[in-house]
Parts: C-alpha cells; sequence; structure tokens
C-alpha cells in the first residue's frame, strides 16, 4: 500500500481541484502479479481492483467465459498511466488512463486483431463505497442489465452506471454506441458491489426488422448479435470514463453524468450544452441497415430519434441532431443516409434541402439527383407559392399526416401554415445549391406565408382554412431559415403580436402545440404529443424568433430560462414533449430533435452580433446548482436544497383571517391568528394560542430569530368602539386604551410565549420587532406621542432606547443592515441611514416625494425600496452612503399594496414592496401585467424574467425567496381565495401551501432561517 500511496501522489497531484470539489483519480499498483487500478477519491478508496479484473478489463469469446485482462507491465506520467499491450488469445490489447479532469478519469482499450475474431469487452467498476445503485433512469436493488438497443427488456438511452452516497456520486460512462457498432450494455450488480460496461452481450445473432406499418413507408433490417467484429489487422477503441461529483439525489447525479461526457468531450460551456450535445452523441448510431432487398444503405451513420423508434432516421430529427452533436464528419455521413421514401411527406424534403446546404458548406458532396427530386418534389405541390403537402402514403386518413406536430386533417387545397416557414427556406436553399430558383418565387412562398397570419386573431393559425386554431409549431421554419439563410420571413409586427398572443394563453408548463385560439384544448385532446402537448424545439424557436424580430434580448433569455426550467424539472434531459396539464414528461427523453437547439440559438445569436457567454446557459447553471471554474463544468457540494432538523423541510409562518365579514376592516382583522405550515403544505398548524387569552385579541406571524427557534407574533386588541369610530371617519385612532399591539418571541417546541414590549413597557403600540446580528439586540418601532419611531432594547427586553434622531418625524420601514452596525427607516416617505445608535442621520434623496420600505442587501453595501409617488412607484436601489441610484424595474401601474379584504378596507390594505433574493444579486417583486399581478425576478444589470403567467385576473402578492435562494413562497388570489404557494425557482414548479376556502385569506409569510 505504501507503494500506491506513493504513485496516486505522484501521478494525479499536478492539477489542483477547485475548492470543495468531489476528487477522483486511478492509482495504478505494482505489486506481484498483474497491474492492478484502484480508484481513490482524497483518502479515500472507491473503486477496488478485483480478482476477475485486477485492471478492469475483461475479454470473452464465442466458446469461453470472461477472461481477466492481465496486463503485466505499465508506465505512468504526470497525468497517464499506460498497461500493455498484452495478447488475450488474437487480440493484443493496450489500456490507457488519463486524468481528465480531477474528477473524471478517461480510459481507452485499443483493441487489435491478428485474425479474424469475434469478442466482446467488460469494464467492471467495483465501487467501495456504500450507496444507491442507479441507471441514468433511476435507482436498481438486483442485478439489472441495460441495453440501448430497442427491444431488450431494458433500455437506456445514456449508458452509465453509478452509486451514489448522501453527498456524492461515482459512476460508469461509455461512449456512443454508435461509436461501438451499436453494442453497448450496463450492468448493475449492487448485491455483488459492481457497475459495468459492456461492448456486447455475446447473443447469438438475430434479426432487427422494422417494417410496415410500424413504419409509415420503409423496411429496416439489421442482423444483430452479442458481438464485435474485427478483421486481421483492425484495430478498434472503447472508450469510457470514470467519474465523481457532489449529489444529493438521483437528479444530481444524472446531472453529474453529463457533465462527466461534457467535460472529457469539451463542449462545457454549460449544463445546458452538456445536455443538448450529450443527447446527440448518445442517439448516434452506425447505419448498418439493409433496404427491403438485403442491401446496405448509404452513409457510415444516422441519428435515431430514440430507442423506441428503432435504429431508423427521420429527415427532421437526423438533421437537428447531426447540427447539435456539431460533428462534420457525422452531418455529412447522416445526410448521406437519407433515401427518398423518407422525404415525400410532411416537411421533409423542405428540411432535406437546408441540410444539404448546411452538408455542402460542411465539406460534404451534395447528392444531387436526389436533392433535384426534394426540390420537384415541394415545386410540384406548391400554388401560388404555399406549399400544399400530400398526406402520407398508407396515412389512417387521406386528409391526414401532413405535418410533423399534429394529426389533424387538412383539405387537399389547405396550407399547414407549419410547413411554410421551411418551404421558404428550402427555396433560398435550392437556389444556393443552383437549382434555378428565381428571386420572384422565393418572394411568392413569402408572401405566402405573409398571408397566413390571422390578424384579427392576434397569431398565426395552424393553416390556411383553419384559422381560429392556434398553431405553436407555425414559426419554427422561419427561426430556421433565419439562422441558416439570415433572411426574415415574416414581419416584425406579426411575429410579436403572435408572441404576446401566446403569452397569454400560455400554460403554466409551456405553449401548446395545437389549441383552441384562448388556448385551450382542442376537443378530445390530452394535452400531451401531438394532442396539446408542449414541444421544447417550438417554444424555443418562437422566442428566438421574437429576438429576431425586436423583443429585447434580456426578455428572450428570461423565456428561454424559464421554458428550459419547466422541460428539465423531473430529469435533466429534454423530452419528447411535456404535458400542458400536470408537466410531466411523455415520450422520450433524451429526445433528438431538442439537441438542434443548442445550435439554433448559437447561430441566431452570432447573426445578431450577441458575443461572450450566452446568459441563457449561465442563468440555466446558477438554477441548477452548476459552476464552472477553470474551464471545467462541476456540482457544487451545496447544490441540493437544505432541509431542517432531521431532515424535514423548513416551517414557513404566516397569517390566516376571514376577509369577508359584516363591520369593516376590525371585524375581519380581528380574526388573525398566527400560523406554521413545511415548505411542502403538510403538518399546518396555528401558534400562539395561549395569546390569545382574551376576548378581541388577535395574533399576527412577524419573523423569526436568525437561528430558526422562535417565532415572532403580534398579539393585537382594539376596543370594538374604537373600530367603528374608524369606519365611520376613515382613518386610524391608535391611542392608547383604545389600542394595544406588542411583540412577542414564541417557542413552537415548548410553547412559551414572551411578550417582549409589555417589559418596562414605553408604549401601548408596539411592532416590527427584528433581531441584530451576533445577539446585539432587537429592534423594534413603538408609537411615542402619535409618533413611530425606531428603537432597539436587549435581547430580554430592557433598555429600550430611541435612535431616531433629531427632528425626526414617523418612521417606518425600520431595519438594520446585516453586520448590525447600520439601520436605516423611512421618515415622512423620506429615507434615512444611521449609525445603529441613531447618529449620523442621513436622508437619501432621490426627488421624489414618495420612499417607502428600505430594505438592506445581504452585504450591506445596498438598500432596496420603492421610489416615485404614491401609487406609482417603482423598485430603486442605491449605496449606503447615497450614491448609485437607480431604477431597477417598472411596477406597470401596480399601486404597491394587495387588497387582503373582501369587504371595504379604509386603509387600502397591506404593502407590497420588493424584496431582495437571499444572495442581494437580485429582486423579487410584483407588477402589473394586464389584469393580473404577476411576480418577476430582476439582476442588478436589469435583466427581467416573469416568474408566474396565469389566468386573466390572478393576483400574486408578498414573494419572499427561501435562505437558500432555490425557493420563493408568496400569496396568489386565484378563484378569489388568497391561498399561499412555494415555486421551486429551478423549474418554476409550485406547491400550494393552504387549501382555505372562500372568505378566507393566508398572508405575510416567512421562511424559518436555516
Amino acid at each position: 500500500m505504501r507503494e500506491l500511496r506513493l504513485l496516486a501522489v505522484v501521478l494525479f497531484f499536478v492539477r489542483p481541484a477547485a475548492a470543495q470539489e468531489v476528487v477522483l483519480r486511478a492509482v495504478l499498483a505494482t505489486g506481484e502479479g498483474p497491474a492492478r487500478i484502484e480508484y481513490w477519491s482524497g483518502s479515500t478508496p472507491v473503486g477496488r481492483s478485483a480478482e476477475d479484473a485486477p485492471a478492469g478489463v475483461q475479454v470473452k469469446f464465442p466458446a469461453t467465459d470472461w477472461i481477466p485482462v492481465r496486463f503485466p507491465t505499465g508506465t505512468f506520467g504526470a497525468d497517464v498511466i499506460e498497461l500493455g499491450p498484452v495478447k488475450v488469445g488474437s487480440l493484443t490489447l493496450h489500456w490507457r488512463l488519463v486524468q481528465k479532469v480531477p474528477s473524471l478519469v478517461e480510459r481507452t482499450l485499443e483493441v487489435r486483431a491478428d485474425t479474424n475474431q469475434p469478442f466482446t469487452v467488460r469494464f467492471p467498476f467495483d465501487p467501495t463505497v456504500e450507496g444507491e445503485f442507479a441507471s441514468f433512469s433511476g435507482p436498481v436493488t438486483d442485478v439489472t442489465s441495460f441495453d440501448t438497443v430497442r427491444g431488450s427488456p431494458k433500455v437506456e438511452t445514456f449508458p452509465v452506471g453509478m452509486v451514489r452516497t448522501a453527498d456524492r456520486v461515482f459512476g460508469l460512462a461509455a461512449d456512443s454506441p454508435g461509436l461501438w457498432e451499436n453494442r453497448c450494455q450496463v450492468l448493475l450488480d449492487p448485491p455483488g458491489r459492481r457497475l459495468a460496461v459492456l461492448t456486447g452481450d455475446g447473443r447469438d445473432p438475430y434479426p432487427l426488422v422494422i417494417k410496415p406499418p410500424e413504419d409509415a413507408r420503409d423496411t429496416y433490417q439489421y442482423q444483430m448479435d452479442g458481438w464485435q467484429k474485427l478483421a486481421a489487422g483492425e484495430t478498434r477503441r472503447f472508450t469510457t470514463w470514470v467519474f465523481a461529483n457532489s449529489a444529493r439525489h438521483h437528479y444530481d447525479a444524472q446531472l453529474a453524468a453529463h457533465l462527466a461526457v461534457a467535460n472529457a468531450k469539451g463542449w462545457n460551456s454549460s449544463a445546458l450544452e452538456a445536455i443538448l450535445r450529450n443527447t446527440s452523441l448518445y442517439l448516434l448510431r452506425r447505419n448498418l441497415a439493409l433496404d427491403a432487398a438485403g442491401q446496405p444503405r448509404d452513409g457510415r451513420y444516422i441519428f435515431i430519434s430514440g430507442p423506441g423508434y428503432g435504429w431508423k432516421q427521420w429527415v427532421t430529427d437526423g438533421f437537428y441532431t447531426a447540427l447539435g452533436l456539431d460533428d462534420p464528419e457525422k452531418t455529412i455521413e447522416s445526410n448521406r443516409a437519407v433515401f427518398w421514401t423518407r422525404m415525400d411527406y410532411e416537411d421533409n424534403a423542405q428540411y432535406y434541402l437546408i441540410w444539404a446546404v448546411l452538408m455542402k458548406r460542411a465539406g460534404g458532396t451534395v447528392n444531387d439527383a436526389l436533392v433535384r427530386q426534394a426540390y420537384a418534389f415541394i415545386h410540384q405541390h406548391e400554388t401560388n407559392g404555399l406549399y400544399i403537402p400530400p398526406s402520407l402514403p398508407g396515412s389512417p386518413s387521406a386528409k391526414g399526416w401532413k405535418t410533423y406536430h399534429d394529426v389533424l386533417e387538412y383539405d387537399h387545397d389547405d396550407c399547414p401554415a407549419s410547413n411554410q416557414g421551411f418551404h421558404c427556406g428550402a427555396l433560398l436553399a435550392a437556389q444556393e445549391l443552383g437549382l434555378g430558383v428565381t428571386h420572384a418565387e422565393i418572394e411568392r412562398a413569402v408572401a405566402g406565408y405573409c398571408s397566413l397570419f390571422n390578424a384579427e386573431r392576434g397569431f398565426m393559425p395552424t393553416s390556411l382554412k383553419q384559422r381560429d386554431t392556434l398553431g405553436q409549431d407555425t414559426l419554427y421554419g422561419a427561426t430556421l431559415t433565419y439562422a441558416v439563410f439570415g433572411r426574415k420571413l415574416l414581419t416584425d409586427e406579426q411575429v410579436l403580436t403572435h408572441f404576446r398572443t401566446s403569452e397569454k394563453v400560455k400554460t403554466p408548463y409551456g405553449l401548446r402545440v395545437i389549441s383552441q385560439a384562448d388556448g385551450s384544448l382542442l376537443p378530445g385532446h390530452s394535452g400531451v404529443y401531438c394532442y396539446g402537448g408542449s414541444w421544447f424545439l417550438n417554444d424555443a424557436a418562437n422566442y428566438l424568433l421574437a429576438g429576431v424580430h425586436g423583443l429585447a434580448a434580456a426578455e428572450v433569455d428570461a423565456l428561454l430560462v424559464e421554458r428550459i426550467m419547466r422541460e428539465i424539472a423531473q430529469v435533466p434531459a429534454f423530452n419528447e414533449s411535456i404535458s400542458t396539464v400536470d408537466g410531466h414528461p411523455h415520450g422520450h427523453i433524451l429526445y433528438s430533435w431538442n439537441s438542434g437547439f443548442w445550435w439554433l440559438r448559437r447561430e441566431i445569436r452570432q447573426r445578431l452580433g450577441q458575443s461572450g457567454e450566452d446568459p441563457v446557459g449561465r442563468a440555466v447553471d446558477a438554477r441548477l446548482g452548476v459552476t464552472r471554474e477553470n474551464g471545467l463544468l462541476r456540482l457544487a457540494s451545496n447544490a441540493s436544497p437544505r432541509t431542517g432538523a432531521a431532515g424535514a423541510l423548513p416551517w414557513i409562518g404566516y397569517t390566516e383571517l376571514r376577509t369577508d365579514l359584516p363591520g369593516g376592516r376590525h371585524a375581519n382583522v380581528s380574526t388573525s391568528r398566527a400560523r406554521l405550515v413545511r415548505a411542502d403544505g403538510t403538518s399546518g398548524r396555528e401558534i400562539g394560542t395561549n395569546l390569545v387569552d382574551v376576548p378581541g385579541v388577535w395574533t399576527q406571524f412577524a419573523g423569526w430569530s436568525p437561528d430558526g427557534r422562535l417565532a415572532v407574533i403580534n398579539r393585537g386588541w382594539e376596543d370594538p368602539e374604537n373600530a367603528r369610530w374608524e369606519e365611520e371617519h376613515k382613518t386610524f385612532r391608535m391611542e392608547p386604551g383604545r389600542w394595544l399591539l406588542d411583540s412577542c418571541l414564541f417557542d413552537p417546541d415548548t410553547g412559551r410565549a414572551t411578550n417582549l414590549t409589555a417589559i418596562e413597557r414605553i408604549s401601548h403600540y408596539n411592532g416590527g420587532l427584528f433581531f441584530l446580528p451576533e445577539g446585539k439586540g432587537l429592534g423594534f418601532t413603538p408609537l411615542i406621542n402619535g409618533l413611530s419611531k425606531p428603537f432597539l432594547m436587549d435581547l430580554d427586553g430592557r433598555n429600550k432606547r430611541d435612535v431616531s434622531g433629531q427632528d425626526a418625524g414617523f418612521a417606518y420601514g425600520y431595519s438594520a443592515s446585516p453586520d448590525g452596525n447600520w439601520i436605516s427607516y423611512h421618515d415622512d416617505y423620506q429615507v434615512f441611514v444611521a449609525r445603529a445608535d441613531g447618529s449620523a442621520r442621513r436622508r437619501i434623496d432621490t426627488g421624489h416625494p414618495f420612499n417607502f420600505g428600505p430594505r438592506w442587501s445581504a452585504d450591506g453595501q445596498w438598500l432596496l425600496f420603492v421610489s416615485g409617488v404614491r401609487g406609482n412607484s417603482h423598485p430603486y436601489i442605491v449605496r449606503r452612503d447615497g450614491t448609485g441610484l437607480r431604477r431597477l424595474a417598472d411596477l406597470n401601474g401596480y399601486q404597491g399594496w394587495i387588497l387582503f379584504l373582501d369587504v371595504p378596507d379604509f386603509h387600502e390594505g397591506s404593502s407590497d414592496v420588493p424584496v431582495w433574493s437571499a444572495d442581494g444579486q437580485s429582486v423579487f417583486y410584483a407588477a402589473r401585467v394586464g389584469s393580473n399581478v404577476e411576480l418577476f425576478h430582476t439582476e442588478l444589470d436589469g435583466r427581467t424574467e416573469q416568474l408566474t403567467r396565469t389566468p386573466e385576473g390572478t393576483l400574486h402578492y408578498h414573494p419572499q425567496p427561501s435562505p437558500d435562494g432555490r425557493a420563493l413562497v408568496y400569496g396568489a388570489k386565484r378563484d378569489g381565495v388568497r391561498q399561499l404557494y412555494v415555486m421551486r425557482l429551478m423549474d418554476r414548479s409550485e406547491v400550494r401551501l393552504t387549501h382555505l376556502t372562500p372568505g378566507h385569506a393566508a398572508m405575510w409569510p416567512h421562511w424559518q432561517p436555516n
């Protein structure tokens, strides 16, 4: 072991890991016997050397069992271990291990045959850590084999095996099956403590056949078996990766697998690029197909749509998946694999022509005959510039199967709008390919496309004749055309009008690919797949095109981030579609054509002159907890959401009250009760019942102690006669004997309550209690001689002292900086900053008469507040010293307070002010959108995203980010009742916390600190 440890130091301590990175290294042990490879993470062994595979390689021939490959010799350098060559039968093997990054070892086996030889290889990884065994899809407990071939009992697209501990994952991933002659399996053996990747399972020959009616047109035949085959003198290489990363749940483990492969391949500008290009990689296949006559088809490679569709390539899916991989050889070869009967329906001929242009630009040779046939086909089916596609031959309906995304029936003289954008692009392609297309022909097709727009409805309909049916697949042909040729097809007004209309009717889970004009499902549709599901590339292409036609880049980015996080909410993968009813994936995950988004986004950004790091990738990384350091992607060690003690979710404190009782404000406010609920909506209960000790007393949840142990509860009472006077005079009369408000600390575990403002009482009205940092005391706001003033007191409620300074007016919104050295408040609607003792008081000059609700940033350097005139103010930030004042956002007419009663309220409800994110780098707020009040998130540089998009008439209020920054609690009035919700910011998924009936409300939520 001493030699082993010494070698580990020599080999792999050359490149230091980033702080908190989970490291992994291969260790060569060269004692007696063959070379052994172990895997270590820091000082902990995580993968052992097994007797049946001391270096991690086994070989099998048709008449043998698994043979351990024993390498007698080995050399090592700074980042490389070289073993072999060694002879096994007629094969010569060379094993090379490279430390690609501190958490990733790349292993390549080179195999050379002296004679014609069938064989297969198994690459075991035997973890020594305890944990959950899993494939990409999920955990397993029994011995399980997964194939990448359709028809096997268990199928995976991503060939990876993993074991996950409480906070990290160790895994083994294979390269693309397309580089392994379509033979790649994963073995998970939890009882035997083994993960393995195989280059074939040793099966006897068997046929794989796809033919009509399963495929509408064609026959695909493969003669398969479970063996690799090399001719004499031929060499083949097999690459696998052993990786490690932080992981607290299976989603993290899946993401870690993506990052490992992306780091190895070099497509790692972001997790988004990693996921999309890995999708292309793992849908690549060797084109081993025979036609119906048993003859080999052209093209070395194809891209499948997903294992369930078998080894066949649609033109559309092959096109986008090839572009996603961005490998010129694969683009050219997969284009060569296209044959005519894949093109004479839907929009495949148009795609083929556009693909031929890109292949030619990449250096490939165009199939002139097939290109001419494709152009002749689309020209034959064009009428006055409009493409009128024929039905798919053999389809169930003579009017159906004319477009990629829906199964609607179209009359024989109808033009589906989804095909027309591609038709215009195909004519531009045919012109570039020298097929004699005139400028007039192109302009006629573009004019025809524009003529389809339904100006009265404000959207592009699904077709010329079905003008009241909204299609979200109607613009992505225009997006592709702009990306390839730089040509706009529709007018700015048409694109932006369609965008605005679509956003108004969008579901919480994305745009419905086909719907009624108001966004509702068509009769008989289910909200999935072609029946009203949401297809990512359509949605993304709509947003990209809106950016081409003038939508602000920041808004495009925000919409893309929102839609991406919806897409990957369940699995870090892009799906065939997601349900617009419940958001769950439908069909294949790691679905083919979505990978083209990476290419499409890159091309459009370049054409728009947008350079530098893609802000969408950066934002998605932040949501996923992915960091990029030294050019490498990894999961941050604290990426997963934290929970409370014993794994429980944190509490959220809030207040419930009645809203519809006759008698006005007091009749309803006096029903207020402080409550707790878990962040998943469970375990709700009232607290502070012992404070309601006389008739008419109410309680309001008002905050937490920094350690989350004590709740702050306001205890209130008002004389009913005074309440009636206030209702009559429409103003407060907060006089001693008529009002009593105290701030109390309450222990939810013991039920003990302490009324701090009653100790050495200085006022009958005391609110706004908060904790100063590091136990320095408490702040609160008592009413003194009719003026509200900022005060301090000790933790036991004693030594109360005024810190308002000279000439102070009515102060409100009092709080302390995170270090406790400064305080802020607004006084007569002007914001002031002072030292904690009230000295050095200074007004923040905004030039506005109304300034309200100052709040400190996490670093104590900035204040956030609203400024303007009452009822028309906006979020502003300013440095503590009064410099750097700037407006962050526009509330778009939202008055900045929420009406929380359903009866008249003379005080006009409750203030609703912007709040800082947990890290102080951005702001959450509510703003008006049409008749709604929606939630927004803005970065300090002004980049803004809309978080909620809800049915007309919805009101959102009081957003509060969780302490870890990963969730947002807020109120929303939907269907007439004010409820509380929690949104997971990563994917915008919601959990409803309260389930109140009409006439009740949930208000003023507060997260329990971690």
